[in-house]
């Protein structure tokens, strides 16, 4: 019985690790990308720098307030990473994203929406760090 609680235990712990979101900028840059384009911005927090989050939290707010006027409907977007250019020193790098099929966007057609995200390094674990222009 000892024995097979332990191995119950040792698979759960992989398990456990295995949805762990790696410490890439490509990795971190895809998980920010996705909680924010499906409006999941508590999620989305989790994943960028404490200047950015205040941004997030902005979205956030603009994003409920409209959602009150003229709702739509959440969908599940379709993230990718076109490219990743880590800076010779690790410590920042700029990732290009697509989304398909995103609750942010006003684009109402299937066209992908590119951008480039920032990433920095933080205390050994990269983050997304943005501003609204």
């Amino acid at each position: 019985m000892k024995k097979v609680l332990n191995v119950l235990m040792a698979a759960f712990v992989l398990m456990m690790t295995g949805c762990a979101v790696s410490n890439t900028p490509e990795a971190v840059a895809l998980e920010f990308t996705k909680a924010l384009h499906k409006a999941e911005f508590e999620e989305a927090m989790k994943y960028c720098t404490e200047d950015t989050k205040a941004v997030v939290m902005m979205q956030k707010e603009y994003f409920e307030k409209e959602q009150k006027k003229n709702p739509v409907k959440i969908t599940n977007p379709d993230v990718s990473i076109v490219s990743c250019e880590i800076a010779e020193d690790e410590k920042t790098a700029i990732v290009k994203v697509s989304v398909k099929n995103s609750s942010m966007s006003e684009k109402k057609n299937d066209d992908p929406i590119e951008f480039k995200l920032n990433m920095v390094k933080v205390d050994g674990k990269w983050l997304a760090e943005y501003s609204v222009k």
